[in-house]
């Protein structure tokens, strides 16, 4: 069993959780802080439970992230326009390099994890492999095949039936979390 894993949505949420703030100077000075051991631990608690209960091993992980630059901004640059003044989670670059040296993870510079989640479940699922998508990523009910939402750790199966009616939800009504 393949799992194909949304390693920008797990670890910007592991990294969030293990953020914390400290003040310097009697409340004048504050910094933001990560443990970033601890981080590391709870990334990797993660997809162990998702590998035992998929009977799948670390190897059969792909770990799917996203460069900075994408064909999308390039097209449209205020693509994501209302995430540009966010940081990400305090470490989560120097995990995320850390994740990048797995033979395992991947990364394009023009694609973006989600898309890749979606075009590796189309190939596997026409290699007649058995996968699991997992993320939280709504976009990705639009492809059929088991789904492990990481947001609510509920498993699920979408149809063609429903993939074909969520692909026609988001054309028409669009996506505000991409601006």
């Amino acid at each position: 069993m393949k799992l194909l894993l949304d390693s920008d949505m797990l670890l910007f949420r592991v990294m969030s959780a293990h953020e914390y703030e400290v003040c310097l100077d009697h409340g004048d000075m504050w910094v933001r802080g990560c443990d970033t051991g601890e981080a590391r631990n709870s990334y990797w608690q993660n997809v162990d439970q998702m590998c035992e209960l998929f009977n799948a091993e670390r190897e059969d992980v792909f770990h799917c992230l996203t460069d900075r630059s994408t064909f999308r901004k390039n097209l449209f640059p205020d693509y994501k326009g209302n995430r540009k003044n966010k940081p990400k989670p305090t470490g989560y670059a120097a995990i995320k390099q850390e994740l990048l040296e797995l033979p395992n993870a991947i990364m394009h510079d023009q694609v973006e994890a989600d898309d890749l989640l979606g075009i590796f479940a189309t190939q596997l699922k026409d290699l007649q492999e058995d996968y699991v998508v997992c993320s939280g990523d709504k976009d990705l009910r639009q492809i059929p095949g088991f789904r492990y939402w990481i947001t609510d750790e509920a498993p699920e199966y979408i149809s063609v039936a429903q993939s074909e009616r969520q692909f026609w939800k988001q054309a028409l009504m669009g996506d505000s979390t991409d601006g």
